[in-house]
């Protein structure tokens, strides 16, 4: 993964910074699955899609539990309203909203609600994480 800084990333879309293909798990996913994800140390959040990619939730490591059960679905942990922004915002508009949330990420979607990126900042190093270039 490739890193973005800030003044430059201020002067484009969403869409142009956003990783283009997020690690993700279907709605039925299972709680084995979001950990075989999660063995991954830079994977911190993992968005939860249907089959027509409409975003159903999100799931950080942190909210599942180490006592649940491997066959139990993951979608049971996940938050349901995760944050999110349009494509065709931008990245004043982002981080406006990050700052709002006192988030780091923002699951990108658009208006159909289907996921199309996740736009994920490293606060400690000022940088947006980004598709290798």
């Amino acid at each position: 993964m490739d890193e973005l800084g800030l003044e430059i990333a201020a002067s484009q879309s969403v869409a142009e910074v956003m990783i283009k293909r997020p690690k993700t798990l279907a709605a039925g996913a299972t709680v084995s699955d979001a950990r075989r994800v999660f063995e991954n140390p830079r994977v911190q959040v993992c968005p939860l899609v249907e089959d027509d990619g409409r975003l159903v939730g999100e799931l950080t490591r942190d909210l599942i539990p180490e006592a649940a059960d491997d066959a139990a679905p993951a979608r049971g942990y996940a938050g349901d309203r995760p944050p999110t922004i349009s494509p065709h915002a931008s990245m004043g508009q982002a981080m406006e909203r990050l700052e709002q949330l006192g988030s780091e990420r923002l699951a990108v979607i658009d208006d159909d609600g289907r996921l199309t990126g996740l736009l994920c900042l490293n606060r400690r190093h000022g940088r947006f994480c980004v598709d290798p270039r």
